[in-house]
């Protein structure tokens, strides 16, 4: 892997990688994400049940933090994709000082 590859968690299933992926592509600024299992199914080609495994997968694995959950029927549930919200908290804003006149 060469330093400018994105970090991947180890392990993570090939379903749980390709779903990250999706999620980070959809999320909000903060690392927000709403949205159906069934949405996800269709964009992954896959079954729900899959992708339920692949959001089960990546809550443990740490990648995803469950706000909200969705109460079936199109009502989606919303994650924070932790990777993502970390890195807007940890970045710098500048060195501290003011700013040169």
């Amino acid at each position: 892997m060469n330093a400018n590859s994105p970090k991947v968690p180890p392990r993570l299933s090939r379903q749980a990688a390709e779903l990250l992926g999706q999620l980070i592509s959809r999320a909000d600024a903060n690392g927000i994400v709403g949205v159906t299992r069934t949405e996800l199914a269709k964009m992954l080609k896959v079954s729900v049940p899959t992708i339920a495994r692949a959001l089960r997968e990546l809550v443990e694995a740490g990648e995803l933090e469950l706000l909200v959950r969705g109460g079936g029927r199109g009502r989606p549930s919303r994650y924070r994709i932790t990777r993502l919200s970390r890195e807007t908290v940890s970045q710098p804003s500048g060195h501290g000082g003011s700013a040169p006149e």
